[in-house]
């Protein structure tokens, strides 16, 4: 075989490698999560790349989405995929218990590890989830919210 066809068959290789890919590193990823008494609220801990993780929550009732990094302020939305969804990954949430996530990409109930960055507390009226500047949400069991 020529040398130049070998060289044009390797990068042409190489190009497909680099489409196949790509795509696959940039998706976000499930790290973990939980849901609360009844399943009233789902929350997962995402990352996309090597970004700090950020919480995905949402009430399957309605579908009411919720998105909060470790900085800003949450965004919210109606997403029709998670009105009836109760698929989410993690246990439970107990009434009470704390929920916290650092930088580290871990995650646990208690005090928390290292530079942590959300944090939830499960209580009889709602679920609020705080990130580390103070900004966060309160999600009612099966109605209601703030967003602060």
């Amino acid at each position: 075989m020529d040398r130049g066809v070998l060289k044009k068959l390797v990068l042409l290789l190489v190009v497909a490698l680099a489409l196949v890919l790509v795509p696959v590193t940039s998706a976000s990823s499930t790290i973990g999560g939980f849901h609360t008494p009844a399943r009233a609220v789902y929350c997962e801990l995402q990352r996309v790349n090597y970004t700090p993780p950020y919480l995905y929550c949402w009430t399957p009732n309605d579908g009411f989405t919720l998105f909060l990094g470790s900085d800003g302020r949450p965004m919210k939305s109606y997403d029709i995929d998670n009105k009836w969804n109760y698929s989410g990954h993690g246990g439970l949430l107990r009434f009470g218990q704390n929920y916290w996530a650092n930088a580290a990409y871990k995650q646990g109930v208690g005090a928390g590890r290292g530079l942590v960055l959300l944090r939830c507390v499960s209580q009889t009226s709602g679920l609020t989830c705080r990130n580390r500047n103070g900004h966060g949400f309160w999600l009612g069991r099966f109605r209601g919210y703030r967003v602060f």
